[in-house]
């Protein structure tokens, strides 16, 4: 497991998938932390350039199952459209009636293969080990994603 302090992501091991841990002051943050790491799996993300902008807006019945469609929605626009984000800005996360909704922005271009280092292929984020809490000043996000 690598360790970290404060804000950021990490990645512990598995035998046969990826944890994918992240911290944030906000769960806004969290989130987008969450999303940097997968696509770290993915790639080298410095080698990834801002030429599109992808509106998010992802659902789910609670937190855990927010998590898990988050990173779905991800993996989605790398499988449909080849798409890599850079940078990765959550405006909102919010309760509304019984479900919670993420509105957010991507930032990135479509997967290049003489430009971008192909790292490791990303089946699915799965429930093993998901888990959204709050530990004193940060909320710390851990979603297990099958490779």
């Amino acid at each position: 497991m690598i360790k970290m302090e404060g804000e950021g992501y990490s990645f512990e091991e598995h035998t046969s998938d990826v944890i994918i841990v992240a911290r944030g002051k906000t769960l806004e943050r969290a989130f987008e932390y969450i999303a940097k790491g997968l696509m770290e799996i993915m790639t080298n993300p410095s080698q990834i350039d801002i030429k599109e902008k992808k509106e998010l807006k992802v659902n789910g019945f609670d937190l855990e199952n927010l998590l898990y469609r988050w990173v779905e929605e991800f993996l989605y626009l790398f499988d449909a459209e080849g798409f890599l984000a850079r940078e990765i800005k959550v405006e909102k996360i919010e309760k509304l009636n019984e479900e919670y909704l993420v509105n957010g922005v991507a930032y990135g271009e479509r997967y290049n293969e003489r430009k971008h280092e192909s790292r490791t292929h990303v089946k699915a984020p799965t429930y093993s080990q998901i888990n959204v809490t709050r530990e004193s000043d940060l909320w710390k996000l851990k979603i297990t994603v099958d490779i």
